[in-house]
């Protein structure tokens, strides 16, 4: 069963890092549509329904690395004038969903930093456009994602993300609705092996491999500054 996921696992990581090679050239030329379309091409390759969670997570951590370089690429390009807002929106164009969420993921972040004041309508765009990924592997690394890129930029107390239309305790409420559908995802990580007559020995080890990344919400919650022993 390992041999067969390694082999898989090593066939991706070999197109991940082919299209890598193209998305540096294109953040080198300075080629933001080349730029986008091989990130959606590289991105395409987390649709993948053939590893289990513990592998899932080691092709995601290889496909977070290169999506480092093109948030910078396109946060630098918003300093050259390039609009966050058309951005976004292009993101919105991808055709398969996985892709389409972390750019929309990518770009919504960027949008935020640049313009504090869309930060309601984002955060809530992408939190209402995550619940269309079913499949709960994909579903639990996507709401990962989203956490991992977005927690910087989320409202809180005296930071410049707070404002008259959203509030630290939005940030809970966002915070703590991704925390619960991750649990949701990872029970059912449990249910899917089941139905594929996996040991349930097998498979409580594959949860537990990633299980720290659900704890990553909690770790949020309890850093926020607007967190008092009373509301936590």
């Amino acid at each position: 069963m390992n041999d067969d996921q390694d082999i898989e696992l090593e066939n991706l990581f070999i197109k991940v890092k082919e299209v890598s090679v193209d998305i540096h050239t294109a953040i080198n030329n300075n080629d933001l549509p080349l730029l986008l379309n091989k990130a959606y091409i590289m991105l395409s390759e987390l649709r993948t329904s053939s590893l289990n969670p513990k592998y899932y997570n080691r092709l995601y951590n290889e496909v977070y690395d290169e999506m480092q370089f093109i948030q910078n690429f396109i946060k630098n390009s918003t300093y050259s004038g390039r609009k966050p807002k058309r951005l976004y929106e292009a993101a919105q164009q991808a055709s398969f969903l996985i892709p389409r969420l972390f750019l929309q993921i990518v770009t919504g972040v960027v949008y935020i930093e640049t313009e504090p004041r869309m930060c309601c309508d984002i955060m809530f765009d992408l939190i209402q456009m995550i619940k269309g990924v079913q499949h709960p592997i994909r579903g639990f690394f996507t709401r990962y994602f989203l956490l991992k890129t977005i927690k910087d930029v989320l409202p809180d107390k005296g930071n410049k993300y707070e404002s008259s239309n959203i509030s630290f305790e939005d940030s809970l409420s966002f915070l703590f609705e991704n925390l619960e559908e991750m649990n949701t995802l990872w029970i059912r990580i449990a249910s899917d092996a089941k139905h594929l007559n996996k040991p349930i020995q097998v498979t409580n080890k594959e949860r537990l491999d990633v299980k720290h990344l659900l704890g990553e919400n909690i770790i949020k919650i309890a850093s926020m500054k607007g967190m008092t022993f009373d509301i936590y």
